[in-house]
């Protein structure tokens, strides 16, 4: 009797013993019915059983890190389409922080050859809520550009001119105005010609706005003349005084 139940003992360590171990990973059938079982301490294939069962939680790891759901991408002309979109309001929106600008020349009406000087102002209006900053690395305010008919340069206001360092802030409430008015010479102008003021903000590039002048003679009828301002800019909403 002790012969036979040996022999029934000793079948399955031979068998393991005879069988290379394998590399292969359990197959879901194994699993199933190993971790079906209820495990005993006394039983000799326990760590089989425990290893199953490490065996299942790899593979439910495995499945979920494989079926891991991830947002949808949007196609190439999508993803262009929506930064254009992206940029087109952040330049509107950068726009609309633009005050109303206005620029007079005084006298409207002249003679080149009377009028040895043009005083020219530039007036800053905020119409929006909030406050409006300007930061001037010196005490020079403005920069006037004359240009002829043909885009050539008749003189730039701050050539030969020397400006002290600064570091100043000018605040414009909501609803507020500044000016501020420079002369320039007319030394170049013919009379009956046009010529092209353009006034900028120093340091502020896109506080520009351009006028035109067309000098002429006494005795010619300029009722009908006076400095107007470059047609480019009317669709900016910027308008004379």
């Amino acid at each position: 009797m002790r012969k036979i139940f040996l022999f029934l003992f000793l079948i399955p360590l031979f068998s393991a013993a005879a069988i290379p171990e394998s590399s292969d990973v359990i197959s879901e059938h194994a699993i199933e019915q190993a971790t079906s079982q209820e495990s005993n301490e006394e039983s000799p294939f326990l760590i089989e059983r425990e290893d199953a069962k490490q065996a299942a939680a790899t593979a439910a790891a495995t499945i979920t890190s494989v079926n891991k759901l991830y947002p949808p991408r949007h196609s190439i002309s999508k993803q262009i389409a929506n930064f254009c979109k992206h940029l087109a309001g952040v330049m509107e929106s950068s726009l609309s922080k633009i005050p109303v600008l206005r620029v007079t020349v005084e006298p409207a009406l002249f003679s080149a050859a009377e009028n040895s000087e043009l005083s020219v102002t530039l007036k800053i209006t905020n119409d929006k809520k909030d406050l409006i900053m300007f930061h001037f690395p010196t005490n020079q305010r403005l920069e006037i550009v004359v240009t002829d008919d043909q885009k050539k340069i008749l003189s730039r206001w701050s050539q030969d001119r020397s400006f002290d360092p600064a570091d100043d802030t000018v605040v414009i409430n909501p609803k507020e105005s500044i000016f501020y008015t420079e002369k320039i010479s007319t030394i170049g102008m013919q009379d009956g010609k046009t010529y092209t003021i353009e006034v900028s903000l120093v340091n502020q590039p896109e506080y520009t706005i351009s006028t035109t002048v067309t000098p002429q003679a006494e005795g010619v009828n300029r009722s009908f003349l006076k400095a107007t301002e470059d047609p480019s800019t009317k669709d900016k909403g910027l308008l004379p005084f």
